[in-house]
């Protein structure tokens, strides 16, 4: 039998009950304005098409356009929308909408946009309108007391200075109305991850935000963990963890062709390469070198000073390339090898590097490529051969100063 009836469409209703629990939990301390989504591009479509026509907008409209500060910009609407804005401003009963609109273009264009003084103008002037609650305390006061934009900024990255954990982190965001995702919010951290580097379970935060952050900034974090360790003479006890995210973004710092550690002292040069070599030292003869060679990391960790600079080559015949001042001393992984001396204007890593990039070398070719007598000398290693080493180190000026 053909059931007759009309089954009743329940998609667009919205019971009572719910619209009332949606809006207590919007009034309860616990909800969080500072991580209100950012509406769709159809709103913004909606309210923005009702703008270039004229049309009344109402505190919707201009809250959803405030989200788009920066395509507005592009549009080179902006001068017209401030107008507009400045002049319904006081006609509006609530002033929360706007904050998190406001901050998140002052968060994520303070050092790019050339509105950013106009918007934190508006920031300045809707922030004493909100509520005198706990929850409006930090974002009412920082502005009125702060009239340049950059003040302002400078007040909230202090709010993170203290913090401890990752649950202060949680409650300063929502006092600042800023988000994780915000460009400001990578700064903000800068302290936070440099006093709490030693924290293993905050590296997966700690990487997600180096990862974010630009090379400035991935600087500033590296510089201040650097100085903590330049008057430690004990390499075990530097983080390798953090060594090794140093050596990935910005090399080594005694390569002719790396610019990234420009602006950062020698000192903290120094006490990177220090860790630099003696990883590598330790690698190669302790992991390297089938079964281990001791008595050449103990020679060679003596020199640690004296190392500018440090690379493994594997293509290379398992070759240890290690650059002093004026020459180049490479070690070889396999048994029965010589040391190999050479003057750094006929040898150094950077011509290595680029010569066996190059792809003009045949594999024979790279084996004996480190292993040139007529370019250079070589030693054996019999017998006592520390006592000749050493006697060569230093007629080449090269003196003991290491572990």
């Amino acid at each position: 039998m053909i059931n007759n009836y009309i089954t009743p469409n329940f998609n667009n209703l919205k019971p009572i009950k719910i619209i009332r629990a949606n809006e207590n939990i919007k009034k309860s301390k616990h909800y969080d304005p500072a991580v209100e989504l950012k509406p769709t591009k159809d709103r913004f479509r909606y309210a923005f098409n009702l703008f270039i026509k004229g049309e009344y907008l109402y505190l919707k409209h201009y809250k959803v356009l405030l989200f788009y500060l920066n395509d507005i910009e592009q549009q080179n609407y902006f001068d017209k929308l401030y107008d507009s804005f400045i002049l319904r401003i006081n006609s509006f009963r609530a002033y929360r909408g706007f904050i998190r609109p406001l901050t998140s273009y002052i968060y994520n264009y303070y050092d790019s946009s050339n509105n950013i003084v106009s918007v934190y103008d508006l920031l300045r002037i809707i922030a004493p309108k909100l509520k005198d609650t706990e929850k409006y305390q930090i974002i009412k006061s920082i502005p009125t007391k702060n009239s340049l934009y950059k003040g302002f900024l400078y007040d909230i990255k202090k709010q993170f200075y203290n913090v401890k954990d990752s649950k202060e982190i949680e409650e300063i965001l929502k006092k600042v109305f800023m988000t994780r995702s915000d460009k400001f919010y990578l700064e903000c951290m800068v302290r936070f991850i440099i006093n709490n580097h030693l924290n293993k379970n905050l590296m997966v935060e700690f990487r997600s935000a180096i990862n974010r952050m630009e090379l400035e900034t991935k600087k500033e974090v590296f510089t201040g963990i650097l100085e903590i360790y330049t008057k430690e003479n004990d390499i075990d006890k530097y983080p390798d963890i953090w060594f090794d995210m140093i050596l990935k973004y910005l090399g080594e710092p005694y390569s002719q062709a790396n610019t990234k550690w420009n602006g950062i002292s020698e000192n903290l040069k120094e006490t990177f390469r220090r860790w630099n070599n003696s990883k590598h030292l330790y690698e190669f003869f302790s992991k390297t070198v089938s079964g281990g060679d001791q008595r050449r990391l103990d020679f060679w960790k003596q020199y640690i000073d004296s190392i500018y600079r440090i690379r493994y080559f594997a293509e290379l015949d398992n070759a240890l390339v290690m650059e002093f001042k004026n020459d180049v001393f490479v070690e070889f992984a396999k048994e029965n090898n010589a040391l190999y001396i050479y003057n750094k204007k006929v040898q150094n890593i950077d011509n290595i590097t680029v010569n066996v990039n190059s792809g003009k070398l045949s594999k024979s070719e790279k084996i004996k490529y480190l292993k040139d007598r007529d370019l250079g000398d070589r030693l054996f290693h019999r017998g006592y051969w520390e006592d000749d080493f050493e006697k060569i180190l230093k007629r080449l000026n090269y003196n003991k100063g290491g572990w």
